[in-house]
């Protein structure tokens, strides 16, 4: 079989799916490693010297290249054969609203336990889960041109975890559903609710004609405290809540009060 027909890991020929970028799919994540690469405007990585966390996800018989920038190199190297991240710098922590620690954010949200994770990214290899993109945070401080003309910067996060690497797949029926709701990351919660709630009311206070749900996303993760921003962003972008309560009117992407 010729070279040509194998799956290549090499970062140059990493896409974001083609014409569009793949979103709220479920598949499985594979070949975890952190590598020092240099995304250009286009979105197509190039090696560089900026440590990256980059996977591939196979979603219905594709396999498309993903990564979450986690911080400059003055503060980060790859160590341990791309497995792990090195500090550097007086940083010895990895920053919660970079792209890296809202993917472990919503990553933990769902349900991966902690004392399966420790500094060794192979650990993720084999999950198979819901992934849904988000907004990233607006950063100031940062200038940096959309991957693709006229579309917003997104980060992929983890919405469900439907196996962990070391599973068998979850019981379909009742039982199935309700270990599906546990590694939702909480969703249900009331205390999440209550807050989420308050912030999309209190946006839509301010904007009285309706906001988009990309914009409802950002004033979330702006409001959210830290310790819920993970799971609070990933309730605001879930069409089925939004649409069941009665709080507000929620049709063709965009959120009015009744």
């Amino acid at each position: 079989m010729a070279d040509e027909e194998f799956v290549s890991f090499n970062p140059e020929t990493f896409s974001e799916g083609g014409g569009g970028l793949i979103n709220d799919v479920e598949g499985e994540f594979t070949n975890f490693m952190f590598m020092n690469i240099n995304p250009s405007v286009s979105g197509d990585p190039v090696p560089g010297d900026t440590p990256y966390l980059i996977a591939n996800f196979t979603a219905d018989g594709e396999t498309y290249g993903m990564r979450w920038s986690c911080g400059g190199a003055t503060n980060w190297e790859v160590g341990n054969g791309g497995k792990s991240l090195k500090a550097k710098g007086a940083q010895k922590g990895i920053n919660k609203t970079s792209n890296l620690g809202i993917f472990f954010s919503s990553l933990f949200n769902a349900g991966f336990p902690k004392d399966k994770f420790g500094s060794d990214i192979e650990a993720l290899n084999g999950m198979i889960a819901h992934i849904i993109r988000v907004p990233e945070p607006e950063r100031k401080s940062l200038n940096r041109a959309p991957t693709q003309p006229g579309r917003e910067r997104t980060i992929v996060t983890i919405h469900k975890i439907v196996k962990l690497p070391w599973d068998k797949p979850a019981p379909k029926g009742k039982a199935g559903a309700k270990k599906a709701a546990a590694a939702s990351g909480g969703a249900s919660n009331a205390a999440l609710e209550s807050e989420v709630v308050t912030l999309i009311l209190t946006a839509l206070a301010d904007n009285p004609e309706g906001i988009a749900k990309k914009d409802v996303i950002k004033a979330v993760v702006t409001g959210a405290t830290q310790e819920t921003r993970g799971a609070a962003m990933q309730l605001a972008n879930n069409d089925a809540w939004l649409k069941e309560r009665s709080e507000w009117a929620f049709e063709g992407g965009v959120i009015k009060l009744p």
